[in-house]
This record gives C-alpha cells, structure tokens and sequence, in this order.
C-alpha cells in the first residue's frame, strides 16, 4: 500500500498492516455533498420504498422510514487538513441523505416560490423504537429546508410533535401546512 502522506509513516504503517491483515478500510465520510451541483447528494437513494412525500394545496405530507436523531446529540469532532471541526454524526447524515433522496424523488421538479411571509405549520408523529431517545424534531426542520421544501426553516411557526413506541418500525410522519395569517389565505 502506497502512503500519500509521508510525513505520518505511522498512519500508514498502520493502515498497511490493517489491510495485510484483511481489514477493510474505509475511506473518510465527510464528502458526502457535491460541490459542483449546489451542494446536493451524488448518489443518494432512498433506502425504503414506502418513503413519501406528498405536496396537495398548501399541504406537504410525508413519511420518513428510520428513526429520526437528535440533532443535539449528533455531533463529532474530526480532523480536517489539520483543524478539528465540528459535524453532524454518520446517523445524522444519512437520515438528512435518504430525506434529500425522498424529497427530490417525490417533488416536483422545481417548486412553486413561497410568497414572503408565509408561515408553516408542522404536525409531527414520531415512532420511535424505545423511549431512550429524547422527542428532537431540529433536525426534520433542517431536513425541509436543506432539500429545498421550504425556503427557510423560520417560517415554522407551529409546531406539533407526539411520540410514540413502534419496535418493528421506526419512523417520522409529518404534516407541513400554510398556516392563516390574520384571516386572509396565503
């Protein structure tokens, strides 16, 4: 095996040791974003068949198989061209990729502009696999607003969230509605 950095001999004195030994070593996940495309996922599908996400009158539904992380606790420091930084944990990152798969295997192609000011409202059933978990539903917001169902996370000015225990089946149902403002549709 070929170091490329020789200033660490030991790293990769380990690393060839760990492949001779048959180990497989994987490279880093950090770039899991496409750079050249506006940041979005290169190869990125949805790992259920049943994920949905519907948009019907000023309604988005969907369903997200997969328990959902806390995005409090879904933090790792790791070392990148010598700084540490701080990034969303491999769970989290894969929930937000097969939310990003779902969302633009389901949407239309481009969606219609929000007119300025409008407020969403979020109703939200999580069914999580035990009750260790504490009810985070940050990450769902970042998720809508990263694949571009909303424009801005912000506009959530309701929201609705209930737990429930489903061990066979883990997942997150949410209802994203136009919320009225002072009487008048948006």
């Amino acid at each position: 095996m070929k170091c490329q950095n020789t200033t660490r001999g030991n790293t990769c004195r380990r690393r060839a040791a760990s492949a001779a030994a048959g180990w497989r070593i994987r490279p880093p996940r950090i770039a899991i974003h496409d750079r050249r495309h506006g940041g979005g996922i290169t190869s990125a599908v949805s790992r259920h068949a049943s994920d949905s996400i519907e948009w019907h009158d000023g309604v988005i539904r969907g369903v997200i198989h997969g328990p959902l992380p806390n995005k409090s606790n879904s933090r790792r420091l790791v070392r990148v061209h010598g700084r540490m930084i701080v990034i969303k944990a491999r769970d989290a990152l894969d929930w937000l990729a097969n939310f990003r798969a779902t969302a633009r295997l389901c949407a239309p192609a481009r969606l219609q502009p929000e007119p300025a000011g409008t407020r969403w409202g979020l109703y939200v059933e999580v069914y999580q696999a035990n009750l260790r978990r504490d009810l985070d539903i940050e990450l769902l917001c970042d998720a809508l607003q990263k694949s571009g169902v909303i424009v801005n996370d912000r506009a959530i000015w309701e929201k609705h969230a209930i737990r429930h225990v489903d061990r066979e089946n883990p997942r997150v149902e949410f209802i994203l509605r136009r919320q009225t403002i002072y009487g008048a549709t948006p």
